[in-house]
């Protein structure tokens, strides 16, 4: 397998030294992964690029799908989002925020046109499978790397508490109507 961050130094366009970040890009994408011929080259911060695999902490698939069955799908693709922030896909990172709030809609949407018989605990587990599906195919292979690299899992009690936040925060969000705009009988 190939090393997953290499530095070297380097001269930027202004003629200013910068250390140069060589790295696979796991998570996919145009540039694919890290070959001879074919390096990732891009300046960062020297802090940045000081940081080690072993460093970073990201969420594991699971610990998304944790997120997703507490706080709905919008609590698992924020981890999500989280680990793309973690390995520098901040446009990454807003389109699974969005994919989120969108599957988030749906759910609700889904739910609200479910009927009154339907088993109350399917909906949940069929988000949160799905979330996890995603989290495994979206970011699987990184978190697999990052841990044959020595990287660490993020902490499942900060898992939980993300998931608790989300939870209040939808329920805020889908009874706020009923609330504001109480029916006149």
């Amino acid at each position: 397998m190939v090393a997953f961050w290499r530095r070297r130094l380097s001269r930027s366009a202004g003629g200013q030294r910068c250390l140069v970040q060589l790295s696979a890009d796991p998570l996919g994408g145009r540039s694919g992964a890290l070959t001879q011929l074919d390096p990732i080259v891009r300046p960062v911060p020297i802090e940045q690029a000081l940081r080690t695999p072993a460093e970073l902490k990201l969420y594991s698939p699971g610990q998304v799908a944790g997120a997703a069955f507490l706080g709905s799908p919008i609590a698992g693709f924020w981890l999500v989002a989280g680990n793309y922030r973690a390995l520098e896909r901040t446009g990454a990172a807003r389109q699974s925020l969005a994919w989120g709030v969108l599957a988030t809609i749906g759910v609700f949407a889904i739910a609200l046109a479910l009927p009154p018989s339907w088993p109350d605990h399917l909906l949940p587990l069929a988000y949160t499978e799905a979330t996890r599906q995603a989290a495994k195919r979206l970011q699987g292979a990184a978190f697999q790397a990052h841990v044959d690299a020595g990287g660490a899992k993020q902490s499942s009690w900060r898992v939980l508490a993300l998931g608790v936040e989300f939870l209040v925060a939808v329920l805020a969000l889908a009874f706020a109507p009923s609330c504001c705009f109480p029916s006149e009988k």
